[in-house]
């Protein structure tokens, strides 16, 4: 039996208009089961709310600020990637820091697929995540389709004003990634069919810069 952490990690994605300070007061649950026997989720997993030991884990594969990507419709338009008919916006990944401390945990029983998304570290589950047992400790917005710059910020989620600045951060980087998106939507819209058929010169709107 592996000594228990005192230490581990939680990430997950959110909508940037969804960034508040309500969402660190609230209690983590697990996902809903399969129904097949109540204990294990739609993957086959047992149902708990899962963490890590290792936080590079965490950042990598679920607090990464993909899973909540938002778009903005635009003209039909050649990629490298093929024809698209919309810009994708960012969504904010979130890491949590979770003191274990009180907390009743237990290893996951019969892991089914990557066993911790196959990094090193160990992954331990609990029924529920009081906020009182966690703090974020960073936020990232990812480098969106758009080629905006990305964005990382760790900060002491137990400082109120840490929290504070990292939340105005990341609203003020999101509006500039918004404002860029949206003139690259706009550069895209008054180029002819034939123009936005041609995927060197969307390529070039898109890496450009304001």
């Amino acid at each position: 039996m592996k000594e228990r952490p005192k230490k581990l990690y939680r990430g997950f994605d959110i909508r940037p208009n969804d960034l508040s300070r309500d969402i660190f007061d609230q209690a983590h649950t697990p996902m809903e089961s399969s129904g097949i026997d109540g204990e294990r989720r739609t993957d086959g997993n047992e149902v708990g709310v899962y963490m890590s030991t290792n936080p590079a884990m965490v950042i990598c594969a679920y607090g990464n600020g993909i899973s909540a990507n938002s778009k903005i419709d635009a003209k039909r338009h050649n990629t490298s990637r093929g024809f698209q008919d919309r810009l994708l916006l960012p969504g904010i990944g979130i890491i949590l820091e979770i003191d274990t401390e009180g907390l009743d945990i237990r290893k996951p029983k019969t892991p089914m697929g990557h066993y911790n998304n196959g990094f090193i570290g160990d992954e331990w589950i609990t029924d529920k995540l009081e906020a009182t047992h966690y703090r974020p400790i960073r936020f990232q917005v990812p480098l969106p389709s758009n080629r905006h710059r990305g964005l990382i910020l760790d900060f002491d989620g137990n400082e109120s004003p840490e929290l504070d600045s990292a939340m105005a951060k990341v609203n003020e980087h999101y509006q500039d990634v918004l404002r860029e998106t949206q003139r690259k939507v706009d550069e895209i819209g008054i180029l002819t069919e034939k123009q936005r058929g041609n995927p060197f010169r969307i390529e070039r709107i898109l890496s450009s810069v304001s």
